[in-house]
């Protein structure tokens, strides 16, 4: 039984679920091809609690925030642990189980905001927090001061495929790449960077570090990539994090 899933939401009022793993169904028990182009609302009844802390992230454009919220299930209502990634109006977002070692081994200031019927905290904030713009204020505390980030393309791979192929690609990649989607879809990632520099962490979740690309990796063999990270960004976080 798979453990992990990644799936893509657009950004704003009504986000809606753009990509969605084959695991996702293992895991939560709604098979994920009904809803793609749906509202997230569908599976999260608070969502207007979570929304402005989703606005929050897109702004300050944070990797790594994990999220505490009631998720529907087939099951019922359980608490999922999720972990975001802003990028390009997108939200990448995947469950994953962490421990106290995460925070010592990648030098992490993560944000980690739990709710519980409407109330949002952060960690390291001592209130709980009602407006958006108290999620804002908490999050920014917590968050290391960034420069403004150069243009940033999203782009989902097929792992299972030898080469790598893209299946999703966003707008930006013709600002970033110099392709449009339509010209990347179905072709090899590798036409983008050299294989040489390409290495993994074996773990429940894969880690790659592709030059410039960061990027999440989930069992199913579905690669979310997220590009590009600034020197600065990648100094300011301690390296990339074991995800």
């Amino acid at each position: 039984m798979a453990s992990s899933f990644i799936c893509i939401l657009t950004h704003g009022t009504d986000a809606r679920f753009v990509y969605l793993s084959p695991t996702f169904d293992q895991v939560i028990g709604h098979a994920g091809l009904e809803l793609i182009g749906n509202s997230v609302a569908l599976l999260t009844p608070n969502y207007d609690t979570v929304a402005p802390i989703l606005d929050c992230l897109m702004e300050l454009q944070t990797f790594g925030t994990i999220i505490y919220n009631n998720v529907k299930t087939r099951s019922g209502y359980v608490t999922l642990e999720t972990v975001f990634y802003c990028c390009e109006g997108l939200y990448v977002t995947t469950n994953r189980t962490i421990s106290s070692g995460d925070f010592v081994r990648s030098n992490l200031l993560e944000n980690i905001v739990m709710i519980d019927n409407k109330e949002v905290r952060v960690r390291g904030c001592s209130e709980v927090l009602h407006t958006k713009e108290d999620i804002f204020r908490a999050l920014s505390q917590s968050t290391p001061p960034y420069p403004r980030k150069s243009p940033r393309v999203c782009l989902i791979l097929d792992r299972f495929s030898e080469f790598l192929p893209i299946i999703y690609a966003t707008e930006s990649s013709e600002q970033v790449l110099g392709f449009k989607p339509s010209q990347l879809i179905g072709t090899s990632f590798f036409s983008y960077v050299d294989p040489d520099e390409l290495y993994e962490v074996q773990e429940e979740f894969m880690d790659m570090k592709i030059g410039q690309f960061r990027t999440l990796t989930s069992l199913d063999g579905i690669v979310a990539v997220l590009s590009p990270i600034s020197p600065f960004e990648f100094f300011e976080h301690g390296g990339f994090p074991l995800f």
